[in-house]
């Protein structure tokens, strides 16, 4: 499915038409995430902020990232062509909660303005599952 995530979100989304998604799920990112992750530990490489966090933490998680920004021992890694992706790179998961989210929501739903044109009543392929979720808030 993430094979056709570039082409549905950038079909879907206007604004994220323009962007360029080429530098991720290559082999050339995969060999710079693991450099990084050699480096920094398989725990150290992500931001991770959800509802049960506190402020605290996010101002430690934004403090040790600042701190791995300023060290000189990144590794080097070699690659046959130029890369965008360097080292560090930041992975982010859930980092956001629901009094930041109700700040940026109508930003959010600016930028994700959807093109019902181009994207309403498709069938769907033969692998995808539609699930409509009715009665619940916004």
């Amino acid at each position: 499915k993430w094979m056709r995530a570039q082409e549905a979100t950038q079909k879907c989304f206007i604004n994220t038409r323009s962007m360029d998604f080429e530098a991720a799920n290559t082999e050339e990112f995969s060999q710079i995430s693991k450099a990084q992750t050699d480096w920094l530990g398989k725990n150290n490489t992500f931001l991770s902020i959800d509802n049960e966090s506190t402020n605290e933490d996010m101002d430690q998680s934004l403090k040790y990232w600042k701190e791995v920004l300023d060290r000189q021992d990144r590794p080097s890694v070699v690659l046959k062509n130029a890369s965008m992706v360097s080292v560090p790179h930041l992975f982010v998961n859930r980092y956001i909660k629901n009094e930041q989210l109700d700040l940026h929501f109508d930003d959010i739903r600016d930028f994700f303005r959807f093109d019902h044109e181009r994207c309403c009543k498709l069938r769907a392929s033969a692998e995808e599952i539609v699930l409509h979720m009715r009665l619940f808030l916004t």
